[in-house]
């Protein structure tokens, strides 16, 4: 390995040559983990952190235990604001900063990182978000154990690069702060986007929210109720079968994966039918002899594509060009909207909504959501708009929300690339700061 002026090959990779290789137990002044009993839970009291409260970063819905356990459990670990927490047993390294004032006692499961003087704390946290520091802590991990773990010893012998002073490990974990913070507001965005797109559904789909051009907000006494709930009273409420001119499911060719090509026809599986869009990163395709054999299951762009077995039972899509002319497995239902009746796009939504999702419920076998009949498919009941204009309208409205959504998303995930790059680049020093 090619090593470049000013740096030096180390155990943590190439790092400049004024950088130090320390451990975690050198940087932190005490490890340990929590207490080692299982405490009774209270109603209120102390709060009492694992390792879901660290993965979710969600340290509001916590259990709590007595004044009791917590002053037992003190004598030999005390989390203080500035300290670091960290998964050692089922999920491994990931950490939280505790930034707050806390009184709290923790489990086993985790581990407190009290940082020392000597580096900043938020460098270190920085660090331990990264993969080096993640793949240290599992190369670490007893591999024979489960659920995994990592013993405290090994903990303490993880490595970690330390720039020379404060000063540059600061403007690190600023810079990387900065972005987590863009991240966060991002992701607020989206949240926020999509609880809008939700109440909008229910409002459109419900008809308690007319459509410029479509009739005034109806008003009480023009509503009626159906098996679906109240809509207005120029809707109609029928069997999803009385609109579609086919209901229907393919098969899997004999053979296998075998009969899998790189590239011919489309062959959807459950996997490709997403919540309101195709995911066509794994799409296997067949070659034309074997889609000979399924003349009936070749999509059409528009048709509704619905699972109705497994554990994504439910999801809905719209086929496209992408899939059209190919096939569906066993899995994947076709409904085909009659075009003058009812558009695909409303269909597709309603499925999704809480009353179409509760349908599908409704006809599972205790709530266990095992499958779903063509029968069954056939007899769902759908608030009908009076024309297809409507219908398209209020399809093309939550579409357009849909696609303002993944536009945010998209924007998310270019910021957790610039985070992955930046940090990168900044723990390594191939960047310096200062």
């Amino acid at each position: 390995m090619s090593v470049p002026a000013g740096y030096k090959a180390t155990e943590v990779g190439v790092i400049p040559e004024d950088w130090e290789v320390k451990t975690l137990a050198g940087v932190c002044r005490q490890i340990v983990d929590g207490t080692h009993f299982t405490p009774t839970y209270t109603q209120d009291g102390v709060p009492f952190y694992s390792v879901e409260n660290v993965t979710a970063n969600d340290f509001k819905n916590v259990k709590y235990i007595s004044e009791r356990d917590h002053e037992f459990q003190n004598r030999r670990c005390n989390p203080e604001k500035g300290d670091i927490l960290m998964t050692r047993i089922g999920s491994l390294a990931d950490t939280r900063l505790i930034d707050w004032d806390v009184r709290a006692s923790i489990y086993v499961s985790l581990a407190l990182l009290k940082v020392g003087d000597e580096i900043d704390p938020l460098y270190l946290y920085a660090y331990s978000r990264s993969h080096p520091f993640k793949q240290s802590v599992e190369n670490r991990s007893l591999m024979s154990a489960v659920p995994k773990k990592i013993n405290m010893g090994a903990i303490g012998d993880v490595p970690v690069p330390v720039p020379p002073t404060e000063t540059e490990q600061a403007a690190i974990a600023e810079a990387l702060s900065d972005v987590d913070e863009a991240i966060a507001a991002q992701e607020a965005v989206i949240a926020k986007k999509r609880a809008l797109k939700t109440a909008t559904m229910q409002a459109l789909l419900s008809g308690t929210r007319r459509l410029p051009g479509f009739g005034a907000p109806t008003r009480s006494g023009r509503f009626k109720q159906t098996e679906v709930g109240a809509i207005p009273e120029d809707w109609d409420c029928t069997d999803l079968g009385r609109h579609a001119l086919k209901v229907g499911s393919g098969k899997t060719p004999t053979g296998g994966n075998v009969r899998y090509k790189s590239s011919g026809r489309a062959f959807v599986r459950s996997q490709n039918v997403g919540w309101g869009s195709l995911v066509l990163d794994d799409l296997i395709f067949i070659d034309e002899a074997t889609h000979a054999e399924f003349p009936a299951t070749e999509l059409e762009p528009g048709d509704v594509l619905l699972n109705i077995t497994g554990a994504s039972i439910g999801r809905s899509a719209l086929a496209d060009r992408r899939v059209a002319a190919g096939n569906v497995n066993q899995h994947v239902c076709i409904i085909r909207p009659k075009a003058n009746e009812l558009n695909p796009g409303f269909l597709c939504s309603f499925l999704l909504s809480a009353a179409g999702q509760s349908q599908i419920d409704s006809f599972q076998a205790g709530g266990n959501r095992e499958g779903l009949n063509f029968k069954q498919v056939r007899a769902f009941a759908v608030p009908i708009p009076p024309t297809v204009s409507e219908q398209t309208a209020i399809a093309e409205t939550l579409s357009d929300m849909d696609q303002e959504i993944a536009m945010t998303e998209t924007k998310l995930v270019k910021l957790r690339h610039l985070k992955s790059g930046m940090m990168q680049q900044l723990l390594t020093g191939k960047i310096r700061l200062i």
